[in-house]
């Protein structure tokens, strides 16, 4: 969780810190900036921060990880046989 805040602090951050658009001049606009961010990186910062642990129960999962694995014991049933 200490990570998560420590990127969602440079979510913000990347609200406010300018940028150089294509002709390597500074943007330091807000607007400009948020509209660029949001366009850009920011859908996939929020995905990155996005809790799925607190959101998958812990026994769907454990019972999602156990489906995962039947493939590697229908290969181990083939090779005793």
């Amino acid at each position: 969780m200490a990570i998560d805040f420590i990127f969602f602090i440079d979510i913000i951050l990347n609200f406010f810190m300018g940028y150089y658009d294509s002709n390597e001049e500074l943007v330091d606009s807000r607007p400009k900036i948020i509209k660029s961010y949001l366009k850009t990186w920011f859908i996939i910062d929020i995905v990155s921060i996005f809790p799925i642990s607190m959101i998958l129960n812990t026994a769907s999962y454990s019972s999602l990880a156990r489906i995962a694995r039947l493939p590697k014991l229908y290969r181990l049933i083939r090779i005793f046989k």
